[in-house]
């Protein structure tokens, strides 16, 4: 009593037995359950133990012989890992390995998506993936899943600054890259012109737009923030007009007004020898006198300036007379005033 194969295995799923009778007539045979009879040969499909009987038709005598037929559908066990758990900003590739356990040699059958290198395989993007082993020996299969993620989660941002603009009050401006939202540690690269701190502060001189970008070192992921700074130099305008043009006899004091143009609220600076009343000034004396205007929007600051004379310069008078004297003969006399002025 021979067998086509000795087990089952997960190729082997029927097994043929055959019987070679010596007999002297004509042989019949009797198999044992489990086996599907075909005469001289059967079929089975499980393991365990068969017998067959022969019966010679010449004399009646009978034999009997046993076979064991065993299996074998130990499948493989396979360990299947990464390189890395997932994909972001600094990984682009990633190597799945497979670690079999076979009786044999194993077989490697790798899911749509992974370029098949063997017991290893690569892939450019998430999701799940599987390989399928194959033990050469007994041809069971044994299939293992991974699932890879994604993290490509930009970090944000708000870049904030000491001032909005640069003016006459305002000639360094401090940027600040505020509330940053990441998941590991956050690094700051800033743009060229800005000096870094070596925090999340970079320091500025010059108007312009400037940029931090951030990056999650958790991820690799970066993002880029923008922030225009602007410039305010304009001077105040500003006219110096005085209530007279100089001191004289008459005049004994006189009013300077200064007439601001200004974005902001003008505050003044008079010189010395000036009462300051605000937008207007008080003296009593000539002189150049100036007043210097600063705009409160800029700090921004104009000077201007007045020259007050003046002219006290007597008149001259000549007083004549048409008689020396009175007389008998000159009961009356005209004085006459001869005077020289400038008006």
């Amino acid at each position: 009593l021979a067998s086509s194969e000795p087990e089952f295995s997960c190729n082997i799923p029927m097994i043929t037995l055959t019987s070679t009778a010596n007999v002297q007539g004509i042989a019949s045979y009797q198999w044992s359950a489990g086996v599907t009879d075909l005469g001289n040969t059967g079929m089975i499909t499980t393991a365990g133990d068969y017998t067959v009987t022969i019966t010679d038709s010449a004399n009646g005598c009978t034999i009997s012989e046993m076979i064991n037929i065993g299996e074998n559908l130990l499948e493989p066990t396979v360990l299947l890992m990464s390189s890395e758990s997932e994909f972001n900003c600094n990984i682009s590739s990633i190597t799945l390995t497979a670690t079999p356990t076979v009786q044999g040699t194993a077989n490697y059958q790798w899911s749509t998506g992974v370029t098949d290198n063997g017991d290893t395989g690569t892939i450019t993007t998430s999701g799940d993936y599987t390989v399928t082993i194959t033990d050469d020996d007994n041809g069971c299969t044994s299939t293992a899943t991974i699932n890879i993620g994604e993290d490509f989660l930009e970090p944000t941002v708000i870049l904030g600054s000491s001032a909005l603009e640069f003016n006459c009050d305002v000639s360094s401006i401090t940027l600040t890259a505020a509330l940053p939202t990441v998941q590991g540690t956050a690094s700051y690269q800033w743009s060229t012109g800005i000096t870094d701190n070596g925090d999340n502060t970079g320091t500025i001189t010059g108007s312009g737009d400037y940029t931090v970008t951030i990056t999650d070192d958790d991820n690799g992921c970066t993002s880029t923030t923008m922030i225009s700074i602007s410039e305010n130099f304009l001077e105040p305008i500003v006219s110096l007009t005085s209530s007279e043009l100089e001191f004289n006899c008459d005049i004994s004091s006189i009013t300077l007004t200064a007439n601001p143009t200004v974005q902001g609220t003008a505050s003044y600076e008079w010189s010395t020898g000036v009462i300051d009343n605000g937008d207007t000034g008080t003296i009593a004396i000539i002189g150049d006198y100036t007043v210097t205007i600063t705009d409160s929007a800029n700090g921004c600051t104009s000077t201007t300036t007045i020259n007050i004379g003046e002219n006290l310069l007597s008149p001259t008078v000549t007083l004549a007379s048409s008689e020396p004297e009175f007389s008998c003969n000159i009961p009356m006399i005209t004085l006459t005033s001869t005077a020289n002025v400038q008006g």
